[in-house]
């Protein structure tokens, strides 16, 4: 059925081909075939070079399954497209739709390759999508020239490319079509904060991470709370009060909302290096943490100075303060 639709469309109009597509629909074809439908749809609009039908298939398939679709579907749109850029508006449309599709999925490499590969003029100048991606081109020529390291730079060169990405980022969210990309917008935001961060500016990455989480599929909302949390860090540990104050905030918020996240361990452990008086409570926390976490030794190293403290300090609870504190010592020489 699969090879007399595409026959058909090549033959005929595509209305002939869509037909033998919609046999598949039924649940009788095989779950692989028919999940394949969509990328078979934009196959044949394609070949008939209907880029209108083929951004239309595209979307509804990505909408329905955000972060899932195969990148090889929106590549396959993205070429087809700026092939067709220069003579035709609605594969322009398409192209700068699936570029913007792949920058949302933080495939920046590929953005790059082809916008470096058809030119950045084929993906536009206006609107969300145009943006994004010129913002996406400049943060991936910033990440390059800073290197592998994740601290804020001082190279005012590569700052300046910050700026720039940040820049055609901020020009992409207040786009007339915004309202078509809601998870590139999420991301976009994201990637904003990035941009501050890197440029030692914390406040405004913090806020810009905040406003993320609100759009961010559940899964990656946790990661811009930690940069918040990150940045918040970095001018508490210079001695910001207010920021110190925020932290506190924030390690509340994150621990309370994602407690079983891979960063709650080091939230933990931050946050008992930083009490002045220690707590039974506090110390079973760090003692919960678990061995596979990269927090795990740290945090009973400061268990068991925590519990030495209470053991010193608090004279009718040392028999059980000393109690705890042999368990620590137990797990540290079973670590060992």
């Amino acid at each position: 059925v699969l090879g007399m639709a595409l026959s058909k469309s090549m033959l005929f109009p595509l209305t002939v081909g869509n037909r033998w597509l919609n046999v598949l629909e039924t649940n009788n074809a095989h779950p692989t075939v028919r999940t394949q439908l969509p990328a078979w749809r934009m196959v044949v609009a394609l070949d008939k070079e209907d880029f209108r039908l083929a951004k239309d298939v595209l979307t509804r398939a990505v909408d329905s399954n955000p972060g899932t679709i195969p990148l090889a579907w929106i590549r396959l749109a993205a070429v087809h497209g700026l092939e067709a850029s220069t003579t035709n508006l609605e594969a322009a449309d398409l192209a700068a739709s699936a570029l913007a599709q792949l920058a949302a999925r933080a495939e920046l490499g590929q953005v790059l390759d082809l916008a470096q590969r058809y030119g950045t003029e084929a993906i536009g100048e206006r609107g969300f999508a145009a943006n994004y991606v010129r913002g996406v081109i400049a943060y991936q020529q910033a990440r390059e020239r800073h290197g592998s390291d994740d601290e804020p730079t001082a190279d005012e060169l590569v700052r300046g490319l910050y700026s720039e990405a940040a820049g055609a980022f901020r020009d992409a969210l207040s786009s007339s079509d915004i309202s078509r990309y809601e998870a590139a917008a999420a991301g976009c935001r994201r990637l904003i904060g990035f941009c501050f961060f890197f440029r030692g500016e914390f406040i405004a990455a913090k806020d810009a991470f905040l406003e993320s989480i609100e759009s961010l599929p559940a899964g990656e909302a946790p990661e811009s709370l930690w940069m918040a949390i990150v940045s918040m860090d970095k001018l508490a540990r210079n001695g910001n009060s207010a920021a110190e104050a925020e932290l506190e905030v924030l390690l509340d918020r994150f621990l309370e909302e994602y407690p079983s996240s891979d960063y709650a361990p080091r939230l933990v452990l931050r946050r008992a290096e930083g009490l002045r008086q220690p707590s039974v409570a506090q110390v079973e926390a760090l003692l919960a943490i678990p061995e596979n976490s990269d927090a795990h030794g740290a945090a009973q190293a400061r268990a068991t100075q925590m519990l030495y403290e209470l053991f010193r300090s608090d004279q009718e609870k040392r028999i059980e303060h000393g109690r705890l504190e042999r368990e620590g010592h137990r797990a540290r020489d079973r670590e060992t």
